[in-house]
């Protein structure tokens, strides 16, 4: 007991400090609200002590969340986003996990939903998606410069996998941005917000890792809001590791919102250069000359610029191909699809 009464006589001077200093008015007129006139050690009960913690620590939560949406691109939800952390928090401090969750998935899937009512976005998905681009860029370049991968993977194949289909029988490519269900949702958020659709090939492991972070954030909300209806083999075998690791969870889920939101808020600066991309892929035919022949690689070179790899899919092996030929190629979207010698 003489230890309670000593952290509280703590408390009762921090707050009596903030409560004096003319700078917090606000936090002063709050506390004021709680306790009535004047701040009395004597007088002042323990339920009362609680109220004005309960009180510094939301106000706290308000700031941290304030912070986080400082500068996120998406102003009009912003108010909406603080108040779920505000309420995360408060989940967080009385130990509910299931609603902690919740609350930080509502926070994602209302920026999900934002990006994916983006007009901009839209264009972006709807022509990028059905041009099968490849999904990485090289390494020295930007969203222009693409790199078809050993598996030849599309953005369409890295977001969908398997699943190109919905549970109705319909061609996700054909759906707009915004008829897509959740979790589909979500990638295509950190794909295109997030990375800028500027992802390297060994961004994979990173991108792996964060989305099924966040669909074991989606469980536990199914769990908490009871969605969740009949569960798969899998899915049970998720929950059987998350919730009697919660204490670790708790950690985890919050680290993975900070790094959703900083990624989403960092990405807004490639959003210009992206839709300018996407509104580009139309075939374009150029001249190039033969740089270099090999035996199973032909290089291409425009005046002034480096020399190209054609990918291999991109020119017939029954033409001879030699050394200062010139050749037409035809790209689209930056990638070279064809090649053929000048007629």
């Amino acid at each position: 007991m003489g230890q309670d009464k000593k952290q509280l006589t703590k408390l009762l001077k921090f707050v009596k400090d903030l409560y004096e200093d003319p700078d917090n008015k606000e936090f002063a007129a709050g506390i004021q609200s709680l306790i009535g006139s004047g701040i009395s050690k004597s007088t002042v009960d323990s339920e009362k002590i609680e109220e004005i913690y309960e009180y510094c620590l939301e106000k706290n939560a308000r700031d941290q969340a304030e912070g986080l949406y400082d500068e996120f691109p998406f102003e009009s939800i912003k108010d909406s986003l603080i108040e779920d952390y505000v309420i995360m928090e408060r989940f967080r401090r009385k130990g509910d996990f299931l609603n902690f969750s919740a609350h930080l998935f509502l926070q994602i899937e209302n920026i999900c939903n934002a990006i994916c009512s983006d007009d901009r976005f839209q264009e972006v998905y709807s022509r990028l998606i059905v041009a099968d681009v490849p999904a990485y860029v090289s390494y020295n370049g930007g969203v222009h410069n693409r790199y078809s991968d050993n598996k030849h993977t599309t953005i369409n194949k890295l977001i969908f996998g398997d699943f190109e289909v919905n549970e109705k029988g319909v061609d996700k490519k054909s759906l707009a941005l915004s008829k897509l269900g959740m979790f589909d949702k979500v990638k295509c958020s950190l794909y295109f917000a997030a990375f800028g659709a500027c992802m390297k090939s060994p961004n994979l492991g990173e991108w792996i890792y964060n989305t099924n972070l966040i669909y074991d954030i989606y469980l536990i909300r199914c769990q908490a809001d009871h969605r969740g209806g009949a569960i798969t083999e899998n899915q049970e075998k998720r929950l059987s590791i998350i919730l009697p690791h919660k204490n670790r969870y708790y950690a985890l889920f919050f680290s993975e919102l900070t790094y959703f939101v900083n990624k989403i808020t960092d990405g807004k600066e490639f959003t210009d250069a992206l839709v300018k991309y996407a509104q580009s892929l139309v075939e374009v035919e150029e001249e190039y000359v033969v740089s270099s022949v090999l035996p199973s690689a032909l290089y291409i070179k425009k005046e002034g610029n480096q020399p190209e790899l054609v990918p291999a899919n991109a020119y017939s092996r029954s033409i001879t191909f030699e050394k200062g030929m010139v050749v037409i190629a035809t790209s689209k979207g930056g990638i070279i699809t064809k090649v053929k010698p000048r007629q």
